[in-house]
């Protein structure tokens, strides 16, 4: 039964890639992905998570947050990245 839910994501993953649809779906990943980065803690204070021209622009409720999670932008960029499998995103942008 696993044999067939790995080749299941394979099949995925190569349709997505033949129609050019790859970094759409990995886009669609991003809240989830950036909530496990962050962890839980920081992810509370966080919402509105957008994605366009490869930049993760965040909502944060707090500047004491805010200033924690700039502080540690590139680590993030980087842990989203490795998460994702791909350099989707370049900049966080935190308001």
């Amino acid at each position: 039964m696993h044999s067939n839910a790995q080749s299941l994501g394979m099949l995925l993953q190569s349709f997505l890639k033949e129609r050019g649809l790859q970094d759409v779906a990995l886009e669609a990943r991003l809240p989830d992905v950036w909530k496990q980065v962050v962890g839980e803690n920081a992810a509370k204070h966080c919402s509105s998570v957008t994605f366009a021209s490869r930049i993760l622009t965040v909502q944060v409720d707090s500047s004491v947050w805010r200033n924690e999670l700039r502080y540690r932008k590139s680590e993030l960029v980087q842990r989203i990245n490795e998460q994702l499998s791909a350099s989707l995103v370049d900049d966080i942008v935190l308001r």
